[in-house]
């Protein structure tokens, strides 16, 4: 029995100490770690401002104030990412959700998300986005997001984003403007503005130069409706078949499409 006793007292000794070694390295680490700052690939300067483990560190990046947590692995090789970098055409903010991809192929909102902001602030189809912006809360991913998990059609890969059939001729992608539609919808009320040039939407000059020919597609075939004399009763042609089918387009898809797009295409009017 007292050889018993001892060897558990010897056992507790071996834990007390070593319980203590462990917390003099820790406090050692964190001498010699918190307060560091480290360079990191893409996103500038990074301090570590609490040693967790000699596995984890918290991080706050210098130019955002943005705080997270990174393995040491990678903290020591700069692959670490301020999620709250403006880092998408210089105004995108991906956030801090993990919905960037899906299975190792990127999520389907955020190919959208970054559609969007292409369209709005990059090189390509400038002269179809002039002058079209994104609200500060959809530059976020991570609010687009969550925005996206409320909107009818958001889970239809092939469905568009679309801006200006809740507010006609808006110009802003933003929470209250913003809906999801099929494609046949989001081409529906394009007016074709640059290849028509000033004629009336629907309306175009005969090989003649003297008469105005009306044409309609209508799911996807081209209808002549006429050729007329004077442009405005042209227009006048194609404005009544136009809005007719724009309602019949609306009823084929109405248990699916958000209440207040399907009102909006009942309403809606060719000017």
């Amino acid at each position: 029995p007292i050889f018993g006793l001892q060897r558990v007292l010897t056992c507790l000794g071996y834990e007390v100490a070593y319980s203590m070694n462990n917390l003099e390295r820790k406090n050692q680490s964190k001498l010699k770690y918190e307060g560091l700052i480290v360079n990191t690939k893409n996103y500038g300067k990074a301090v570590v401002t609490c040693y967790i483990n000699k596995k984890m560190v918290e991080v706050m990046f210098l130019n955002t104030k943005n705080r997270d947590y990174f393995w040491m692995k990678d903290i020591i090789k700069g692959n670490i990412r301020d999620n709250c970098a403006k880092s998408t055409l210089g105004v995108g903010v991906k956030g801090s959700i993990s919905s960037v991809c899906v299975t190792g192929e990127k999520h389907p909102l955020y190919i959208k998300w970054s559609d969007m902001l292409a369209r709005c602030y990059g090189t390509k189809n400038k002269d179809n986005y002039l002058d079209c912006r994104v609200d500060e809360d959809f530059l976020d991913y991570s609010k687009f997001y969550a925005w996206c998990e409320n909107q009818t059609g958001h889970n239809h890969n092939t469905w568009c984003l679309d801006k200006d059939i809740l507010v006609k001729g808006n110009k802003i992608y933003s929470p209250e403007t913003c809906c999801f539609v099929p494609h046949e919808i989001n081409t529906l009320i394009l007016n074709c503005k640059k290849s028509r040039g000033s004629l009336p939407v629907g309306v175009s000059k005969t090989s003649c130069g003297k008469r105005y020919r009306v044409r309609l597609h209508i799911f996807g075939k081209a209808t002549y409706l006429g050729t007329y004399s004077d442009e405005k009763e042209a227009f006048q042609v194609y404005k009544v078949a136009k809005q007719d089918y724009i309602k019949e387009v609306a009823n084929k898809w109405k248990d699916k499409i958000d209440s207040r797009v399907y009102a909006a295409l009942i309403n809606w009017e060719i000017s």
